[in-house]
């Protein structure tokens, strides 16, 4: 099954920390042994800039940001979904869609860029850890959830 990956998980993965970034990496390591492989945007590249860990230490910034290009443009278990004219047509739709669902607040653009490129993708699981985004109407298919231990 496709994992798709919100933007926050590479930063989960990129700044290794706490039990969310050891979830994030049990994933990473399924979609690199070819059992679940990971989609997500190409907007994650934007996303996902800088870690943590820089701040503190700006001597690692080159290293820092060649592990995030390896891990986005390098690694085969990742696979970048284009931005095309389509994918934005349809995320503008999905932003509609969500702004017009009865009781429901807004779609961030970005939010709707991945919840497109999920549909696009046929993606099996939509993983984040916005709750904003897993409290926003659901206007795909793709099941939204919070990455856990136990997905499998």
């Amino acid at each position: 099954m496709l994992q798709y990956w919100d933007a926050n998980l590479f930063l989960y993965r990129i700044n290794s920390d706490g039990e969310n970034s050891r979830v994030v990496g049990n994933l990473y390591e399924l979609a690199r042994s070819g059992e679940h492989p990971i989609a997500t945007s190409e907007i994650s590249v934007v996303e996902v800039a800088f870690a943590e860990r820089e701040r503190r230490d700006p001597t690692i910034r080159d290293g820092v940001l060649a592990e995030i290009d390896a891990l986005l443009h390098s690694s085969p278990a990742v696979e970048l979904i284009p931005i095309d004219a389509g994918l934005l047509e349809e995320a503008r739709e999905l932003v509609r869609r969500a702004a017009f669902a009865r009781g429901a607040g807004g779609l961030q653009a970005a939010d709707a860029i991945h919840l497109a490129a999920a549909a696009r993708a046929n993606a099996g699981v939509f993983f984040t850890y916005d709750d904003r985004l897993l409290r926003a109407p659901r206007v795909i298919e793709v099941p939204l959830q919070k990455p856990a231990a136990g997905w499998l």
